[in-house]
């Protein structure tokens, strides 16, 4: 998939295109898995993350968040950047609820991981 089709994946979330977006985003996430490429694979999880964010679909987006901040280079630096401070302060997961609450469950589970 290219970074133009990406792109326009997201850009149907933001365009209100609620199936549209949903649909492609899945259907990236199976065309480039984790297990098939690590980074690309995660990028994908990232966006799916940020379309169901964007939609309205905040259990999915919660899921597919805390997964990737569980997984090793889950946490990729674009529009649908993952790391807990862009969580934070990113506009684009504005819709998200008690975000400050999935930061530090997500915060926990990672101490907890360490040791």
């Amino acid at each position: 998939m290219s970074c133009v089709t990406l792109g326009s994946v997201v850009l149907y979330a933001y365009m209100g295109r609620e199936d549209d977006a949903i649909r492609e985003g899945k259907r990236a996430t199976e065309l480039k898995t984790v297990a098939d490429d690590a980074d690309a694979g995660a990028e994908q999880l990232c966006n799916l993350a940020l379309i169901y964010t964007r939609v309205g679909e905040t259990d999915q987006a919660i899921s597919l968040i805390d997964k990737l901040l569980r997984m090793p280079g889950g946490v990729f630096f674009s529009e649908s950047s993952m790391s807990l401070w862009e969580l934070r302060l990113g506009w684009q997961w504005d819709p998200l609820p008690k975000r400050s609450t999935l930061h530090e469950d997500s915060l926990r589970a990672r101490a907890a991981d360490d040791f």
